[in-house]
């Protein structure tokens, strides 16, 4: 199972607003590697959003897939705006 972001203060938008960097799927797919910062995957399933940590290569290849028609956004965040909502990566 994944690690989804869901601060206790604030919608999922909002700290992707206030701590990530939009990026572009091409760019998730390299995260996963980086000591200081995460990609992460914000998908509009509908009813609700997701915002899923793209914390390995298969996590990554998962949120990119070219058949998945959702509505998607991809953030880089760093590691450490994780770690201050009780997520370790």
């Amino acid at each position: 199972m994944g690690t989804y972001i869901d601060p206790p203060n604030q919608t999922k938008e909002a700290f992707l607003e206030e701590n990530g960097t939009v990026t572009d799927s091409g760019h998730l797919m390299e995260l996963f590697d980086d000591p200081d910062r995460v990609g992460v995957c914000l998908v509009n399933n509908g009813a609700f959003t997701a915002a899923a940590v793209a914390y390995s290569a298969r996590e990554a290849t998962e949120f990119t897939r070219p058949d998945d028609y959702r509505p998607r956004k991809y953030y880089s965040v760093p590691r450490e705006a994780l770690r201050n909502i009780g997520i370790e990566v």
